[in-house]
């Protein structure tokens, strides 16, 4: 048993909480008495748990039986071994209790793994967000922090050491890994900064994705050395698609010169599309709507990601001044680089305008829907999908091909982790198309010709594995 003085003020300002601490297989635990005591707690303790009781009147409560602690109405998970009883009293390991106490105090109170003591800080947290994807055998770590922060890596054998100084992180202190990519995370703080220490599984590769000025995102995939420096990843294989029928409900996207609504057109050729995959590729086919209501931005991201997709489709109809205007176009995620190409994308992009106070220019948005991360590993990928599918669409309805384009469309950025496009099935201002689109037999003809797209693509991943 250790024990260190009481409560002092560090020179830059932080408040340093001392406590008694004991350190076991390489973990610091306190117990909830001390913890009570060194921050003016009730504590209360019965056979269904213990409590821990604010000023304020606010409570965490800890389930030892399933480990789990609530506070504020939110419930945080912890291994096994981040809990312990030794004399009868209950301890948790240091850090994790540093990620109950935040809340229930409202301070940003933090564990320092080096002198050993707990330390509040006056700011907010200038590492906002870790995020944390799988995909089959690749797992996508993402770091958002403030600018001006200095993120750096290191790897020691199997465990990888991302260092954010001066950066502080308010999140789960522990990351039970899919034992696939990597075992689990462990987040260490100092006075100086936070250290995410990341454990991968062995013959784990590493890439750095993109390290900018606020986010560092990691790419971590598994694989086998065949030896002269040839190696191959686990099979991956479509399964899943999510198609994304644009617009709906009170909003109807762009309308015909006889009112027909984009919402309308865009959700019948979705259930055909849908239709076509399940009955004949045997893919598992999830729709962003399949009626019409409002659907926002980050319900549609959630959709896809929730269901692991493997494709991500938005279906839209154009729309143009000029009632000429005619054809079919396909987007991929990058950056617009014609007017026409920024003119759709501001478009498609305004029924999301309300999001964050009416701006989508606003970095905040592009960082609560994870668009801040450029498309890179699927980029490529989303490209030959969106030109398989153009040449599919063209080849069976005979419309005019406007191509295979580029924009920032905000539905795009947030499902970047996967091949994504946009397809602009034709010209609803056109008073000619318009009829067309509505036409059931050139639906199914539009369906079928994305359906080509995704087929040919699929073989064509598939057998490049």
């Amino acid at each position: 048993m250790k024990f260190a003085l009481v409560i002092m003020f560090l020179v830059n300002g932080f408040k340093q909480v001392s406590v008694r601490y004991i350190y076991r297989n390489g973990v610091f635990f306190v117990s909830a008495n001390e913890i009570a005591s060194r921050f003016s707690l009730s504590y209360r303790k019965s056979n269904s748990g213990h409590a821990l009781i604010a000023p304020s009147g606010r409570i965490l409560t800890i389930n030892t039986l399933k480990n789990t602690a609530t506070v504020k109405g939110e419930r945080h998970s912890f291994p096994d071994f981040f809990e312990r009883f030794e004399n009868g009293k209950l301890y948790l390991a240091a850090d994790l209790w540093a990620e109950l106490l935040s809340p229930l105090i409202d301070k940003n109170i933090y564990w320092d793994s080096e002198q050993h003591k707990f330390f509040i800080v006056r700011y907010e947290p200038s590492i906002r967000r870790m995020w944390i994807r799988h995909r089959d055998d690749t797992t996508f770590f993402t770091f958002y922090h403030e600018r001006g922060l200095r993120p750096s890596v290191e790897r020691n054998g199997d465990i990888l050491t991302v260092t954010i100084k001066r950066g502080f992180y308010r999140g789960p202190c522990y990351v039970d890994g899919n034992q696939i990519t990597y075992k689990w995370l462990r987040v260490r703080h100092t006075s100086r900064g936070t250290k995410f220490k990341i454990f991968l599984k062995p013959k784990m590769d590493y890439d750095l994705q993109r390290f900018s000025d606020s986010s560092v995102v990691m790419v971590f995939e598994q694989s086998l050395s065949l030896g002269g420096g040839m190696r191959f990843r686990r099979e991956r294989r479509i399964q899943t698609v999510v198609i994304d029928p644009g617009h709906g409900g009170t909003h109807p996207g762009a309308v015909g010169p006889s009112g027909t609504p984009e919402k309308r057109i865009a959700l019948q050729i979705a259930l055909k599309l849908k239709r076509i995959l399940e009955n004949e590729l045997g893919l598992n086919v999830v729709l962003t709507r399949d009626d019409d209501r409002d659907v926002d931005l980050l319900q549609r991201i959630n959709i896809a990601r929730h269901n692991n997709a493997d494709l991500f489709i938005s279906l839209h109809c154009n729309s143009s001044r000029d009632r000429k205007a005619r054809g079919v176009e396909t987007y991929f995620l990058s950056v617009a680089a014609s007017d026409w190409e920024r003119a759709v994308e501001a478009a498609e992009n305004m029924d999301f305008s309300n999001f964050n106070n009416g701006s989508t220019n606003n970095s905040d948005i592009l960082e609560m829907v994870l668009a801040d991360m450029a498309q890179t590993e699927f980029l490529k990928e989303s490209e030959s999908l969106a030109e398989l599918i153009q040449e599919g669409i063209v080849r069976r309805t005979h419309f005019q091909n406007r191509g295979v384009k580029q924009a920032r469309f905000l539905v795009l950025k947030g499902v970047s982790y996967m091949p994504s496009v946009l397809v602009e099935v034709g010209f609803i201002s056109n008073p000619k198309e318009e009829r067309l689109l509505k036409s059931p037999s050139v639906q199914e003809k539009i369906a079928r010709g994305i359906a080509d797209g995704i087929k040919e693509f699929k073989k064509r991943y598939e057998s490049s594995q």
